[in-house]
């Protein structure tokens, strides 16, 4: 056995002091140095969606965003120009780091003010969503689009214009697609919403579901009375003895609900443009056609509904 005199034992204790604070330094560097990364790496970097918001000038959108997919963030303004009225907004234009790129026109869609979008899938996948409202705060106007690199233009990747699909605003991205939320109003429950899926394929977004359980209805928001409870959570009560078929489509009867009762809403299909509920009563399920142009106001399917409808 090795044996040292007090000098030796005090340079050996010393020297493992020293040592075990210099791992402990080096250990914390190396902390520092990642959390610093962590810090600087910039927040567009991930999947995210926000508000590009309107400014202090009236009609203009700005916001600081990686839109061209070189990791820093670009200059993206929209200006909008209104009509000779003054009421309707006649056209937008796309500005990228100062220079007006891209131009469209809105004359036949009525928009009265816009809502903007930036979504990022990933570093190369980024996008802005227009989307102009009209009357009552309808959605007249609504595409996406990201940026042409190689025509310096911004092309549309998903148009919405076609009403019937009912979307509105990009609600989530991930590292494949975005799901968008969709509105509308059939007269037969009142405003109701659901998000749907989209993957970005061939430099197009593509839906890839028809049906949802995140199907909720906007009635409970309006009022405070009894009806505004059940309406909060997706309960209808029926004005009248209403059918329930089997199936979306289907002539086949599921059952039928006396008058007075309560059916909670709790799927949408949405297929060839035709809008499906599905209810359950008691431990049943069962689908009905709702937005059909057809609709008797005066023998409401549900109690309380046709006083909510917006015009």
């Amino acid at each position: 056995m090795l044996k040292y005199n007090q000098k030796q034992l005090a340079f050996i204790i010393l020297r493992r002091d020293f040592l075990m604070k210099r791992n402990v330094c080096r250990i914390l560097d190396c902390f520092l140095f990642a959390f610093t990364l962590c810090i600087m790496t910039p927040s567009f970097a991930k999947a995210s969606v926000k508000n590009i918001p309107q400014t202090k000038t009236s009609g203009t959108y700005a916001g600081n965003v990686d839109i061209t997919g070189d990791g820093n963030a670009d200059s993206v303004i929209i200006r909008t120009t209104p009509d000779q009225e003054g009421w309707y907004i006649n056209r937008f234009t796309i500005y990228l780091n100062g220079k007006g790129i891209t131009e469209i026109s809105l004359r036949s869609h009525d928009c009265y003010y816009l809502a903007v979008k930036y979504a990022k899938m990933s570093k190369q996948h980024a996008f802005i969503q227009i989307i102009g409202r009209g009357e009552n705060d309808y959605v007249t106007y609504n595409e996406i689009f990201t940026y042409n690199k190689k025509s310096n233009q911004f092309r549309v990747v998903k148009s919405f214009n076609d009403r019937s699909s009912y979307a509105e605003e990009i609600v989530t991205v991930n590292k494949k697609g975005i799901t968008i939320k969709h509105r509308v109003q059939p007269m037969e429950t009142g405003w109701i919403n659901w998000t749907l899926p989209y993957k970005y394929s061939k430099q197009k977004f593509i839906r890839t579901a028809s049906s949802t359980k995140t199907v909720r209805s906007e009635l409970g928001q309006n009022r405070k009375d009894k009806y505004s409870r059940y309406f909060a959570k997706n309960k209808f009560i029926t004005a009248k003895k209403v059918t329930f078929y089997k199936k979306a489509g289907s002539k086949k009867v599921a059952f039928r609900v006396p008058k007075g009762k309560a059916v909670t809403l709790k799927k949408l299909i949405y297929s060839k443009k035709k809008i499906y509920l599905q209810f359950k009563y008691e431990k049943k399920y069962g689908y009905l056609r709702v937005n059909r142009a057809n609709y008797n106001f005066e023998k409401p399917l549900f109690q309380n509904v046709n006083s909510r409808l917006a015009g």
